[in-house]
């Protein structure tokens, strides 16, 4: 935004909650215009958008919306603002977080934080993405939501795997081990529900079965969330085809996927950087020698295969054109 137009400009910062919002009108000068706190429904929307357009009236400016929403409780408001015209700008928490920080007294609060936004906003207006209605933007909405709820689920069965580790060894000792390779495969979680042995305590029992019924249903639960995923990348033309095991991996529009000859090539730099790897671990360890204050060996090693791994990768991903994250 040029300095003119910014100058004719009211930034309205809005921290965002479940049912109330606070948004805070604030001039180019950093001045407050006006300050308000709504509801979640449609006339407490038209009610803000009323009061903005006054305030910007009698100064002479042009409302500009931005939105700190973090678990998308500002979705019905963003979206209201944008079908009436009105321009809506994404705003990072921690771009507000940020800014406190720098304050003397860094207090929070509902109106504050919307000061804060509306403060990013002058400062950063250019560089904050625009709320759109648009198919592309809400496929994306949902890629994301799905990624998050599959992230926490798989958060939870690695807790509840965790879990059930100590829940077997006190059942089973520590042989429960080699009976098989994957003690969380679905044959092995049906042994571990039908094959208790006797004299074991009733609650360590239930508690055992529990975690094992849990982890049972989240595998079903993740892969139908996988399923969904895939389509709605596939449909959005968004597709990466992963390593066994991986999952589907979001990604940008237009991709390409990664041919046979950019895999052998990558697949040619896999010896020379394991040469290189232990050419410098050797230069790094002959130092050491002499000098014990340096790091440890394994620090060193460590240290050294980052790099060269790091250095792969990049190789790889200029080859394959591909986007890590």
């Amino acid at each position: 935004m040029q300095t003119i137009h910014r100058s004719r400009t009211l930034f309205v910062g809005v921290d965002v909650h479940k049912d109330t919002h606070t948004a805070v009108g604030l001039s180019p000068f950093g001045e407050k215009v006006f300050e308000m706190t709504i509801g979640n429904e449609a006339e407490d929307f038209i009610s803000l958008i009323e009061k903005t357009k006054v305030e910007a009236e009698k100064s002479g400016l042009v409302p500009s919306f931005g939105l700190e929403d973090v678990h998308s409780w500002g979705e019905r408001l963003s979206s209201f603002l944008v079908e009436e015209g009105l321009p809506v700008r994404a705003v990072a928490p921690i771009l507000v977080d940020h800014r406190r920080s720098k304050t003397t007294h860094p207090e929070k609060n509902d109106s504050l934080d919307a000061s804060g936004v509306a403060e990013v906003m002058i400062q950063r207006i250019d560089s904050l993405p625009l709320y759109k209605l648009t198919d592309e933007a809400q496929k994306a909405k949902q890629i994301r939501e799905l990624s998050l709820e599959r992230e926490w689920l798989v958060k939870e069965r690695a807790r509840l795997k965790n879990q059930l580790h100590i829940l077997l060894h006190r059942i089973h000792n520590t042989c429960y081990r080699t009976k098989f390779k994957d003690p969380f495969s679905k044959k092995a979680l049906r042994y571990w529900m039908r094959s208790v042995p006797k004299n074991t305590d009733v609650i360590l029992e239930q508690r055992m079965k529990r975690a094992v019924r849990r982890i049972l249903d989240l595998r079903e639960e993740i892969q139908e969330i996988e399923e969904e995923l895939t389509a709605l990348m596939k449909d959005n033309g968004q597709t990466l085809s992963p390593a066994s095991g991986c999952g589907a991996n979001p990604r940008g529009a237009g991709a390409n996927e990664i041919d046979s000859t950019a895999q052998a090539e990558l697949g040619n730099q896999l010896p020379v950087a394991l040469r290189v790897l232990a050419f410098q671990i050797i230069q790094q360890f002959a130092p050491l020698i002499h000098h014990a204050d340096k790091p440890t060996p394994g620090m060193v090693v460590f240290a050294v295969r980052l790099e060269v791994t790091l250095q792969l990768v990049d190789v790889g991903a200029q080859q394959c054109n591909l986007d890590f994250r």
